[in-house]
C-alpha cells in the first residue's frame, strides 16, 4: 500500500518535491539536485508513490524509482496545468502534480459512497 504521495517537479539541476499524506494534504517541501535525490530515494524504508509531470527526464527517473520497489507515475503537463495556482515556478508546480492527484482520490472515494448508497437503497 502506498501511504504517502511524493510530487517531483524535474530540472536540470534542482529538483523541488512536495510529500502528501493519504489525504492529500501537503506535509513536507524539499529541494535537492541530482545525487541528494537518488539518496532520498534510497534512504525510503516503505513504497512511495512517486508523481512526475512529464518532461524529457522523467522516464529516466520514473524507471530508477520503479527499480527501488516504488511506484512512479507520470503526468502529461495538461493534466497538471489546471490546478497550478499563480506563478509557474517549481513549488507551484509540486502543488498542482498533488492537486490533480488529490482530486483522483476524491473522486474515486466519492464514487465509493455513491456505490454503498446505490446498494442500500435496494435492501
Amino acid at each position: 500500500m502506498y501511504t504517502k504521495r511524493i510530487a517531483v517537479d524535474l530540472a536540470k539541476n534542482v529538483f523541488q518535491l512536495a510529500t502528501s499524506d493519504s489525504f492529500g494534504e501537503v506535509v513536507e517541501r524539499k529541494r535537492l539536485n541530482q545525487i541528494a535525490f537518488l539518496k532520498f530515494i534510497t534512504q525510503l524504508t516503505e513504497p512511495k508513490n512517486f508523481i512526475f509531470e512529464s518532461c524529457g527526464t522523467a522516464y529516466h527517473w520514473g524507471r530508477t524509482v520503479n527499480s527501488m520497489g516504488h511506484k512512479a507515475t507520470i503526468l502529461h503537463a495538461a493534466y497538471v496545468t489546471p490546478y497550478r495556482r499563480r506563478n509557474k515556478n517549481d513549488k507551484n508546480d509540486c502543488d498542482a502534480i498533488l492537486g490533480d492527484q488529490a482530486h483522483h482520490y476524491r473522486l474515486s472515494l466519492w464514487r465509493r459512497i455513491q456505490s454503498l448508497h446505490f446498494l442500500s437503497e435496494l435492501v
